[in-house]
């Protein structure tokens, strides 16, 4: 009775799931953490967690503004889980809606099907107060509606996890993985893995991010502003920037379908890589390991002729719009390896002046076009190179 007031542990069964039919909400003030329990017969075989129950559509955990959670597996032993069942139970769209404080250490959280709506992932984190720190265990095997129908309306999001509205996620170690959104060209925004919009921030410093699929594959920053008067205020850009930081770990496995199998800057947004490893991804358009896109020109289909986007159909000069739109990649450190791309750019896609190779490793990547190692798009868009080493790529 004293959970909502007092720092508190809930421990669930060790032995069966504990169903829910209604939002479990964790409200402000309230600090709770959530372990499985531990069964009569022992540690190593306990398991326990909570689990959608027929007919209940809403969110299984929502922790408020000024609210803290902790969830992960027990010290004694055993498995913890959250489990959203929409293989089996309609409307099993979403896990946790988090504008307060989330901490995983451990377990596994899965089983969202056709999820829906701007900016949300089976894990949403909204808002300036919101924080989601991942320690361990697996975000893992949830999707987005896949059917193509459904591809001009299910735009913007992430199958595991959506940051935004300022809210900030750090991962020192886990698993984000095999998050699957629609495969088509109309599925503008989506991710596999983890989604940043308006104005949030990643800092991924450990742990593995792999085996998603979707529009974009492992890690998206993404800005689509097509409204002139506030697309061109820079306050309100900068406000809005998403922010991916990669210090470590490793991004690997995962498939776009339009560019950043690893990673994709699109629009207002900025990736930093310091260190950790881009390898074997994959995509069918451009970018194997990286893509970049600011949006200020497009190449025209077949000619590839510069044609005016946002930027320069607004009479802005590429500098101008550069602090507007970046689409940047800063490359610092790391590995960029063994990346594909069926077009152009199998480690690092150029199609922004805010690109920046200033030390780590590209190697052994590969385009079935132009650009194994690096392409950079049309005459308007520069390259800085600095120090780095790019070798045994092919196209």
């Amino acid at each position: 009775k004293d959970a909502g007031t007092t720092p508190t542990r809930i421990v669930v069964s060790g032995m069966a799931d504990t169903m829910i039919t209604s939002t479990v909400v964790i409200p402000a003030g309230a600090d709770i953490e959530l372990v499985n329990g531990i069964a009569p017969w022992g540690a190593a075989s306990s398991e326990g967690g909570l689990v959608r129950e027929d007919g209940f559509t809403g969110f299984i955990v929502q922790i408020n503004k000024g609210a803290s959670l902790t969830m992960g597996n027990n010290e004694k032993g055993g498995k913890f889980y959250l489990r959203s069942r929409g293989q089996w139970v309609p409307g099993g769209g979403q896990l946790i809606y988090n504008e307060g404080s989330l901490t995983i250490n451990g377990g596994t959280y899965e089983g969202v099907r056709n999820g829906t709506g701007m900016r949300y992932g089976a894990i949403t984190v909204r808002g300036k107060e919101a924080k989601f720190v991942l320690n361990g265990g697996k975000v893992t095997d949830n999707q987005r509606k896949l059917d193509k129908a459904s591809a001009s309306s299910t735009q913007s999001g992430a199958a595991n996890i959506a940051i935004t509205e300022g809210a900030q996620f750090e991962m020192n170690g886990g698993e984000v993985s095999h998050g699957v959104t629609g495969y088509h060209p109309e599925s503008y925004g989506e991710v596999g893995g983890i989604g940043v919009y308006r104005g949030g921030s990643v800092t991924i410093n450990g742990g593995e991010i792999s085996h998603n699929k979707g529009w974009t594959g492992g890690l998206l920053g993404y800005d689509f502003n097509t409204d002139k008067a506030s697309a061109t205020n820079l306050q309100k850009a900068l406000e809005t920037r998403n922010y991916i930081t990669i210090n470590g770990g490793k991004i690997q496995n995962n498939d776009a379908l339009f560019s950043g199998g690893g990673a994709f800057a699109f629009g207002n947004a900025v990736i930093t890589m310091n260190g950790g490893l881009i390898d074997s991804n994959f995509t069918t358009g451009n970018g194997g390991g990286i893509g970049t896109l600011d949006l200020y020109v497009w190449g025209a289909d077949r000619t590839f002729k510069e044609i005016d986007g946002l930027g320069r159909e607004w009479g802005l000069t590429k500098e101008e719009w550069g602090k507007l739109s970046p689409g940047a990649f800063i490359f610092n450190g790391g590995t960029i390896s063994n990346n594909e791309a069926l077009r152009t750019g199998g480690g690092v896609n150029v199609v922004s002046n805010q690109v920046e190779i200033n030390a780590g490793k590209i190697l052994n990547n590969k385009s079935h076009q132009m650009g194994g190692g690096i392409y950079v798009a049309t005459a308007s868009y520069n390259l800085h190179l600095r120090d780095v080493l790019v070798t045994q790529n092919t196209a």
